[in-house]
């Protein structure tokens, strides 16, 4: 019999970090971080129990209120990569229609008016190219979900806040040797020149224990941004919040080189891993122009990998990179032989009246939009 919870931290933690599509983003830790700053964030530990199992756990958090007059207070709520659960299991469906109808009464108490939701289940299974294929032992496709939550009142909104594209690498049962020899020649040749021929170093360092280190990493985030025309990826305090919270699993580094002309090593590419669960996610990044030559960013990511792999994780996910002719980003990545991910992107569920206006004047996108 299925039970609508609100878990603890302790039942939510021992389900996430194991249930299929596990992330960051939904974590004890992130949810502790909300708790921390109530004036900033309202958060839930949300749950579906089968015979008092947890079958699905869900971190909803309030992204945004509106107030109206005579109505008061209209919050929208998301779970970001979100519910967790088994979306292969046989009640996988029935669970989904009661959590969204239970959840919808809660959050309507807490004076909340539409849900979204953007699970970290792949909707099509693609290969190295972006080609879709058939399923395999590490994707498989769930483009039935997408039917379903037409179904259960939730509209399409695409890449709507969070990007459905990633390039994602399967470390699991290789070894370090293995999975280099896996990359493209050139990306080859870029790290072992990065290390042997130019002597770039790679080290972790610690920007929210150092105003230093941090000015020197986000200097090298704002010059990419710049460059590129991107947004800020994530401001500086947000990086020091998930780095004091997730503590050891939040790695960042810096890649340096030192010129016969200079006197000191000067940074050339930094980058900011979530190292959590089955995935190491690459969250920042970023090169200085000048030194692009020197394979800093390429040494970054290998060094992460290696990491990931010492720690036992499986999956190393390079984030964003759409499979379009020309994206150079996703030339980049895919010289690392893995696989380009496209998930089933964003769905909202309206909970009242404001739920559904706020729902009908969101369109499908493509592009992500906060």
């Amino acid at each position: 019999m299925l039970k609508f919870s609100v878990l603890t931290p302790d039942e939510f933690d021992g389900f996430a970090r194991k249930a299929p599509g596990n992330n960051f983003f939904q974590s004890r830790e992130m949810y502790e971080r909300y708790l921390d700053n109530p004036a900033e964030f309202e958060a839930y530990l949300l749950g579906v129990k089968d015979s008092e199992k947890i079958v699905l756990a869900a971190l909803v958090t309030r992204m945004s209120t509106k107030s109206l007059p005579f109505v008061g207070e209209n919050k929208i709520f998301a779970a970001l990569r979100g519910p967790i659960m088994d979306y292969d299991s046989r009640k996988a469906k029935e669970v989904l229609k009661f959590f969204f109808a239970e959840a919808s009464t809660f959050l309507k108490k807490h004076g909340g008016a539409a849900l979204r939701i953007s699970p970290n289940v792949v909707l099509h299974p693609r290969d190295n190219d972006g080609q879709i294929i058939p399923d395999n032992e590490f994707q498989k496709d769930h483009s039935f979900l997408c039917k379903w939550f037409e179904e259960m009142g939730l509209k399409n909104l695409g890449e709507y806040g969070l990007g459905k594209w990633l390039y994602s690498i399967d470390v699991k049962d290789k070894t370090c040797d293995e999975i280099f020899k896996g990359f493209r020649k050139g990306l080859r040749y870029n790290i072992k020149w990065a290390e042997n021929r130019y002597n770039v170093s790679v080290r972790e360092i610690h920007p929210e224990k150092s105003e230093h280190e941090l000015k020197v990493f986000n200097d090298i985030l704002h010059e990419t941004e710049n460059r590129q025309g991107f947004r800020e990826q994530r401001s500086e305090a947000w990086q020091k919040d998930v780095m004091k919270y997730f503590g050891e699993e939040m790695k960042c580094y810096l890649a340096e080189i030192k010129l016969p002309e200079e006197k000191e090593k000067i940074p050339i590419a930094a980058g900011m891993f979530a190292m959590y669960g089955d995935e190491a996610t690459y969250l920042l990044a970023g090169t200085r122009r000048e030194y692009q030559k020197y394979g800093g960013a390429s040494l970054i990511i290998w060094r992460a990998i290696e990491h990931a792999k010492k720690i036992g994780i499986p999956m190393i996910n390079l984030y964003g990179a759409k499979p379009v002719r020309g994206n150079k980003l996703f030339e980049f990545k895919r010289g690392f032989n893995g696989h380009a991910l496209e998930l089933v992107g964003t769905f909202v569920l309206p909970i009242n009246l404001y739920g559904k206006i706020y729902a009908g004047s969101k369109k499908y996108t493509e592009t992500i939009l906060d």
